[in-house]
């Protein structure tokens, strides 16, 4: 027997998410965005940390269709928040490495993979697991690459 009721609050969360992302790149500029990301990404709270790198992999994936939205998607790489991401690679806090590589994998930052390479390289004695981890997304990202 299907739970239609849990099915519809599964597929209202999704469109609720959805129409909220849109309207804070509907309402905001992408430099208050970027501010507010890595202002959250900064402050040391690990739950506020994973909800902005959520936001971050929701709004490149779901493809906001406005002009925030389009600018985020395309010049991520150039925001002081996705720096952050990016350093935390090396972070001393494991669920930041991990969520930092599930992340730049999950938006296809094909120009993170040279600070990937060099996080295995730091990581393969000190944390083989990381490394194995890094090792898997970096070649998912190269395969990503090929075929785009």
């Amino acid at each position: 027997m299907r739970n239609s009721m849990l099915e519809e609050r599964i597929i209202e969360h999704v469109i609720l998410a959805k129409e909220e992302l849109a309207e804070i790149f509907r309402c905001h500029s992408i430099e208050s965005i970027d501010a507010a990301l890595s202002s959250i990404l900064l402050g040391g709270d690990l739950e506020r940390y994973l909800c902005a790198t959520r936001f971050f992999r929701d709004a490149i994936n779901y493809g906001v269709k406005n002009d925030s939205g389009a600018l985020m998607h395309q010049n991520y790489q150039a925001l002081r928040f996705f720096e952050v991401i990016e350093n935390n690679l090396n972070s001393e806090e494991k669920a930041k490495r991990n969520d930092a590589v599930y992340t730049l994998g999950k938006v296809c930052a094909f120009s993170s993979m040279p600070k990937i390479q060099s996080a295995i390289e730091k990581f393969k004695d000190l944390d083989p697991e990381y490394a194995d981890n890094l090792k898997w997304e970096l070649e998912w990202l190269i395969a990503s690459q090929k075929s785009a």
